[in-house]
């Protein structure tokens, strides 16, 4: 996957800025939807972090590494209460789902078809049943 990045130079104090697509998190190698996904896979459908890592890493195994170190940091970072991280992890997920679906619910559907119909062709949009289609 290529990332479209840019950079910018303050004419002042000489500093780099870099800018980055949304879904990406500072200081992030993995999109944010694959941080989230990772972390909903192992608290909620409790996943091994190897077989998430086979799902979500673009990075081939080394050797009979049996656990993934990044996914631990990931839920140490954005979890926080009691529980081993099992269960941490399935507090943030489901408080994640819950945001969005808030979020989907606030903003109004045609925001949301907006996009899509941006990229899909007129010839494939649903204009609804077929003439000669009974109804």
């Amino acid at each position: 996957m290529i990332v479209h990045c840019r950079r910018f130079a303050c004419r002042g104090c000489g500093a780099i800025m870099t800018v980055v697509p949304l879904e990406l998190g500072a200081w992030h190698r993995y999109a944010l939807p694959a941080l989230f996904w990772a972390i909903a896979l192992f608290g909620l459908d409790g996943c091994l972090a190897r077989q998430i890592r086979a799902l979500v890493s673009p990075d081939q195994l080394l050797g009979q590494e049996s656990r993934w170190r990044q996914l631990g940091r990931w839920i140490d970072q954005r979890s926080d209460g009691a529980g081993d991280r099992r269960a941490r992890a399935r507090r943030f997920a489901q408080r994640a789902a819950a945001m969005a679906g808030a979020a989907k619910a606030i903003a109004p559907l045609s925001a949301w078809d907006a996009a899509l119909m941006e990229t899909e062709p007129e010839a494939l949009r649903n204009k609804g049943p077929p003439k000669e289609a009974a109804v």
